[in-house]
């Protein structure tokens, strides 16, 4: 059983064996403990729900081109998919893109806090928040620029996003995200491996 999620089997020819997708939206497992599972590709989506998922994929080292093709079909309509090439860059993944979601969500619900703060009813702060965060996505996504280009060009020397920006420097939000994500690559390491040293059979 994979663990935090679910399993399915697709019979091809008798010959080839049964193939296994594992798709698991939480780090738990290892691919190596996954013994007599070959023919196993290991999924973590976000966001799945709304077709704006990022989901990693591993495939083990008995995984034919055909599995992966079949796990790329069955998940397309999720969002983006990207290929990883061991546990370790699962547990990456886990970590910016399996929990980001809840990054991000905190940093709406402070800016929704602040326009509150200045003024503005809960609801008219949570579509100010939700707006000018999708706006500046969007923005980034069809422009292709670094992200620090664009934040330059949204910033003039003195002016009010300067003033702002200056606090978050000084209390070295960047670091706080990098501290962040380290501490959850580091939580999905341990969970994994403690799923497999209580010798999690995923046959």
């Amino acid at each position: 059983v994979c663990s935090a999620g679910f399993r399915m089997h697709v019979h091809p020819t008798a010959s080839a064996g049964p193939r296994r997708f594992c798709r698991n939206g939480r780090s738990g497992w290892r691919m190596s403990s996954s013994s007599g599972l070959s023919r196993t590709v290991k999924a973590s989506p976000t966001a799945a729900l709304v077709s704006a998922g990022v989901t990693g994929l591993f495939a083990a080292d008995g995984a034919m081109d055909d599995d992966r093709a079949l796990t790329e079909r069955l998940l397309s309509s999720t969002g983006k998919l990207f290929w990883v090439d061991s546990d370790e860059r699962m547990d990456a993944v886990t970590a910016v893109s399996g929990s980001g979601p809840a990054y991000v969500f905190h940093f709406l619900e402070g800016l929704q806090s602040a326009a509150q703060a200045v003024g503005f009813s809960s609801e008219q702060a949570r579509e100010l928040a939700l707006l000018t965060a999708a706006g500046a996505v969007k923005q980034a996504i069809a422009e292709h620029e670094s992200l620090a280009t664009l934040r330059e060009r949204v910033t003039s020397k003195g002016g009010t996003t300067n003033a702002a920006l200056k606090v978050l420097d000084q209390k070295e939000t960047q670091a706080a995200i990098t501290a962040a994500v380290r501490a959850a690559y580091a939580r999905a390491a341990e969970m994994a491996d403690d799923f497999g040293r209580a010798g999690d059979d995923l046959a």
